[in-house]
């Protein structure tokens, strides 16, 4: 019986603006929505943006603008309902289906006590949330992310407008057992395949900063669920350390206006329930690849890609390892900051991660170069001293559970191991094709044969290996005197090189040479030559281009110049160059 799939589904929303009279509109909501369906996509089979991305962020993020829909209210459910129909195939063919419904923008509570966030042309409330968005789904769990002022659960923490919920003493802090017992009221309980993550800080105005170019809580989501919040190396980001991996980033900020807190509860039918799976990112022809940060390194890190977008960041312990999940499609930076007499010398060093590379990329292998930058603000030198100053590992993570009431991760015994992309060192490629070719020698026509090759990779670009061919071609004549056909058999050497340009792309270049035997009748200048002829020489140079048709099976239609040499004792020698063309099916094994 065959294993059962998960299946991911992924509804991103953000919204910059409200509906509410008097509220400042948001500056990076939008780029928290894309962002974050950038990074759940390397996990996703399915994911859809609904946001309305200002100028400046669509140019930066053109993949983004070209899939981004405007996040009302009726399309929202729609594209829910299409996913449920979608669900429920993949629970009838036995694979398990889950959903991410994740939200960054404005909220607030109403008159009644209700929570709601904003969508471009309505509220989105806790009762539809429950209704028409836990309820009706197919998927066996749900993660509900939400980073919103005031939002659903008593969220309060990107809002431009003081509120207290009154039915929390506004004498106490708010904690997760008053945000359990809210939830719990509006009967979470009911849905036990759902899960939870909300921001439950205090009444500030934004926690958004510039250098991130979002709000805080969407930027450590994402660098927990990128990877860095696996603290057992298993691949899989459970619930507690995400939470975990959160508190460590937040335990020192001191500025009230600066903090943030965080409630985060698994599905109570799987208390181990992963948010994201590594491991789901290494298939499927994704463009991924892991920076992976060995035991040796420590410190504080942040990661930048080649648009100058603010990727993740993470402070390792030492003996602590993580891979970082990245896309294969962009160049990184990763930079790590220093510590002199107890100020931080921010991102004092990095090393550049280019693009295409290696599936696994050894930070700790690579060359560190200086580099500074300069901050600026209050607000900002808080977030820049004191945000991720705990390092994050397994120490920090059995000391917080210890206390939290978490249910730790298990061990660590199935270890998340990144594997190389079958294009990489040491894959083999075997291949057949019909060749069609000029003629060889004399003049006998157009030849029809069959090219068969094997290669061997030599590293990221090149191979080398063998090939054989056989070619026929026959030129008839009312004279029967003069008729001539001549069959081919070669035997080459090939150097080639071949490089993905997407997972479903390769363009190839190669040369051949080898000995050629040619046997028939054909006229060669004055003299007809008839038998076998072994003194032969063929070389072939080519370019052409691929396509992945499934799995390890590819179709390359490949053309060039060939030169057939001839060298007969009996007759004058024969040099003729011609082209070919080659449609060729390659197994890579």
């Amino acid at each position: 019986m065959a294993q059962a799939r998960t299946r991911t589904y992924v509804v991103v929303i953000a919204q910059n603006r409200s509906l509410d009279p008097g509220v400042k509109p948001l500056q990076y909501a939008d780029d928290d929505g894309v962002k974050n369906w950038e990074l759940l996509s390397l996990y996703a089979d399915k994911a859809s943006l609904f946001v309305v991305l200002d100028d400046e962020t669509a140019r930066l993020h053109p993949d983004g603008a070209r899939h981004a829909e405007v996040p009302e209210h009726a399309a929202i459910l729609d594209r829910l309902d299409t996913y449920n129909k979608l669900m429920a195939e993949d629970v009838q063919r036995g694979d398990e289906p889950e959903l991410f419904f994740v939200y960054a923008g404005h909220g607030d509570v109403d008159a009644s006590g209700q929570g709601y966030i904003n969508l471009h042309d309505a509220r989105l409330t806790r009762a539809d949330l429950y209704r028409d968005v836990i309820a009706p789904s197919k998927a066996k769990f749900v993660h509900v992310i939400i980073d919103a002022c005031k939002s659903y659960f008593m969220v309060n923490s990107r809002g431009g407008k003081k509120w207290l919920d009154d039915r929390v003493d506004p004498a106490h802090d708010r904690s997760d057992a008053q945000v359990k017992a809210f939830l719990e009221e509006e009967q979470l309980e009911r849905y036990p395949r759902a899960g939870v993550i909300v921001a439950t800080s205090g009444d500030q105005e934004t926690h958004e900063w510039s250098r991130y170019r979002g709000g805080i809580l969407s930027h450590e989501l994402r660098s927990a669920l990128s990877g860095a919040a696996d603290v057992n190396g298993d691949g899989r980001i459970e619930y507690s350390e995400l939470r975990a991996f959160l508190a460590a980033a937040n335990a020192r900020v001191k500025n009230p206006e600066a903090r943030v807190d965080v409630f985060s509860r698994p599905p109570a039918l799987d208390r181990h329930r992963a948010l994201v799976d590594l491991r789901a990112a290494q298939g499927d022809g994704r463009m991924t690849r892991f920076l992976h940060f060995a035991p040796e390194l420590s410190g504080r890190f942040n990661i930048e890609d080649d648009r100058g977008v603010r990727y993740a960041d993470l402070n390792k312990e030492a003996g602590a390892t993580f891979d970082v999940l990245v896309s294969g499609k962009r160049g990184y930076y990763v930079r790590r900051s220093a510590s002199i007499r107890g100020d931080l010398v921010d991102e004092s060093e990095e090393i550049e991660v280019r693009t295409p590379g290696r599936r696994r990329v050894e930070i700790a292998e690579m060359s560190w170069h200086p580099r500074a930058i300069a901050s600026r603000g209050s607000l900002d030198q808080t977030f820049r001293q004191d945000l991720y100053k705990v390092p994050f590992g397994r120490g920090f993570y059995d000391g917080f559970v210890a206390t939290s009431g978490d249910i730790p991760v298990e061990g660590g015994a199935d270890v998340f191991v990144v594997r190389e992309a079958r294009s990489t060192a040491g894959a083999d490629r075997l291949a057949a094709a019909y060749l069609l070719s000029g003629s060889p020698a004399g003049n006998v026509g157009l030849s029809h044969g069959v090219d068969v090759r094997y290669a061997h990779r030599l590293g990221r670009w090149f191979d080398l290996g063998v090939a054989a061919q056989v070619g026929h071609s026959s030129l008839g004549d009312v004279d029967p005197t003069k008729n001539q056909e001549l069959t081919r058999f070669a035997l080459m050497g090939v150097l080639g090189f071949e490089a993905s340009v997407l997972p479903w792309l390769a363009l190839r270049l190669d040369a051949a040479i080898g000995w050629q035997l040619m046997s028939g009748t054909v006229q060669l200048g004055s003299s007809r030559v008839d038998g076998t002829e072994g003194k032969g020489l063929r070389l072939e140079a080519a370019g052409g281009i691929g396509f992945n048709v499934i799995s390890s099976l590819w179709v390359f239609a490949r053309g060039g110049l060939a030169v057939d040499g001839i060298y007969p004792d009996v007759a004058s020698s024969s040099t003729q160059a011609t082209g070919f063309l080659a449609l060729q099916l390659q197994l890579r094994l």
